[in-house]
């Protein structure tokens, strides 16, 4: 038993058969809490956790490389060997304009909360400005609209979990950059230069 993370007596009293009421345990006993909001609230620190303890580190791979030459054959037959998610351009903007259009779809609901109306609105102001942003661009999305699709689907608990084939993007260091760079969060925390939840390891 580690004496800086718990002391003899007060770990007597938590193996004891008893009820103990939550506030005692919180204030009376010098435990040092790693999740004092609760499971749900910490559930992608729990399940991180999980998968380093039991080495179920998931696999991060980014194939580029110029046309024509398999990228999506190769990425294609890394997802079925490896059971893993194939995240390419077309798949990630359109699975993105899906969920907006379904948000957009709940506005005027009957039993819809307040929250997710609000929600849903900024949703169709989001759409809005995606479509005249394509419109001046060429029929394209922008740049940074791309990035953040990519940001949103990389940063799903299935691509954290189980892992991801990323083909054919980024294309540019800029857009490299802005795709891994650190969260605000994670900024203030470390001095790390790159999102390591997201950012490929092999390319």
């Amino acid at each position: 038993l580690s004496k800086n993370l718990i002391t003899q007596a007060d770990f007597d009293q938590l193996t004891i058969n008893l009820r103990l009421d939550a506030t005692s345990v919180k204030e009376a006993m010098t435990i040092e809490w790693v999740a004092e909001s609760g499971f749900i609230e910490n559930l992608l620190a729990i399940a991180d956790e999980y998968r380093v303890a039991r080495c179920l580190l998931p696999l991060r791979v980014c194939i580029l490389g110029p046309p024509a030459v398999g990228k999506t054959t190769l990425a294609k037959y890394l997802c079925d060997k490896y059971k893993v998610h194939h995240i390419h351009m077309r798949g990630v903007i359109e699975q993105n304009l899906d969920e907006l259009r379904r948000s957009i779809a709940r506005i005027g609901t009957e039993g819809l909360s307040d929250e997710d109306e609000a929600e849903a609105l900024l949703d169709r102001d989001k759409m809005d400005s995606l479509e005249e942003g394509k419109q001046e661009n060429g029929g394209r999305y922008a740049e940074d609209d791309v990035i953040e699709f990519f940001k949103k689907t990389l940063n799903s608990a299935a691509c954290r979990n189980q892992g991801f084939i990323l083909e054919g993007f980024p294309k540019t260091m800029e857009q490299a950059q802005k795709l891994f760079g650190p969260d605000e969060e994670e900024e203030e925390e470390s001095s790390s230069s790159y999102n390591a939840k997201i950012t490929p390891e092999t390319i």
